[in-house]
């Protein structure tokens, strides 16, 4: 349970030092962004913001999670039930298989609309394949 405590309180730590970083953050969005259009300014800020929400909130449900013991038990014991993670693995694994195929389709139906967009598309789609390889190659070698 103690080794559990540190892991919160170590993403406590990742999650202020974010929180913390925010002004420096937004003054490089905003400097990086300059010359861009104003919807693209809006969905970078948009994103920032959200994350930085997130942020405050993970601070505060964690933080109080600390100070009362038996909220920190259900956690422990929702992080390592086996049946979670049982079903955690196979969520995350069929929905990687079906957002390869959309993504796949998606591909070949923006062929019909715009080249740029296809393209765009296509290497997401390599990008994904990629990263889904490697993850599987490392957890064959790992376990």
């Amino acid at each position: 349970m103690e080794e559990f405590k540190k892991k919160i309180k170590d993403r406590i730590k990742l999650c202020t030092v974010y929180c913390s970083s925010a002004g420096l953050l937004s003054f490089l969005l905003n400097f990086l962004t300059n010359g861009t259009n104003d919807f693209s300014r809006g969905i970078v800020m948009g994103v920032f913001c959200s994350t930085e929400l997130v942020s405050i909130v993970m601070i505060v449900y964690l933080s109080l999670a600390l100070k009362d013991e038996k909220k920190l038990k259900d956690m422990y014991i929702k992080s390592t039930d086996e049946r979670n993670l049982a079903i955690s693995k196979e969520t995350m694994r069929t929905a990687s298989v079906i957002s390869l195929m959309a993504l796949a389709i998606a591909v070949i139906v923006s062929g019909f609309f715009s080249v740029t967009v296809s393209l765009t598309l296509f290497a997401v789609l390599l990008t994904d394949t990629f990263i889904t390889c490697a993850v599987k190659l490392y957890y064959n070698r790992k376990m």
